[in-house]
């Protein structure tokens, strides 16, 4: 297990081998509302991201492709100020393709101010050095605490995002789990 807040994250240059889902953890963790753009480069073209509770909240449980990814998360960070993230623990799997980690976020949920506190499961698979599947749990009744039922109202649900779909639907992502 590793204690450590994530530090500057890696970045592949066309030179330096590609990014384990641990260093992929880490630079998600560090370039989450700070850096969009980079933080998508991240991301493979077919990605898929889950969010298993959010269906209660009426919001997508699968984001499927970059594009949708952006959508939502663009309309999602635009309400969020200060993100941080600490007591990250990070769990040991066999695969270096697979990443697990526990951890808290803080922000500050705009334009009301209120505090948003937040503990989180991620779960990170990634193939050839881009993440491929992101699967993130939290409880939907802090979401509801800071940002009432109106988080989701303000954000179109990209095309690509699905409320309906299992969050463990197989998808092409699977197989960098599933080898």
């Amino acid at each position: 297990m590793d204690h450590r807040s994530p530090q500057s994250p890696p970045h592949a240059s066309p030179q330096s081998p590609p990014l384990d889902a641990a260093q992929a953890l880490d630079a998600l963790l560090s370039l989450v509302g700070r850096d969009l753009e980079r933080w998508l480069d991240l991301f493979a073209d077919d990605a898929i991201v889950e969010f298993p509770y959010a269906p209660a909240l009426g919001a997508p449980a699968l984001l499927e492709g970059k594009a949708a990814i952006r959508g939502h998360f663009e309309g999602i960070l635009e309400r969020f100020r200060d993100l941080s993230f600490r007591g990250v623990r990070r769990y040991l799997t066999t695969d270096p393709d697979v990443a697990l980690a526990e951890l808290h976020g803080s922000a500050v949920i705009l334009p009301a101010g209120t505090r948003y506190e937040q503990d989180y499961v991620l779960l990170i698979a990634t193939r050839d050095g881009k993440v491929v599947r992101y699967r993130e749990y939290w409880n939907p009744a802090a979401v509801l605490e800071a940002f009432g039922r109106d988080l989701y109202t303000h954000v179109d649900a990209p095309a690509g995002a699905s409320t309906d779909a299992p969050a463990n639907a197989p998808s092409s992502a699977d197989r960098a789990v599933t080898r």
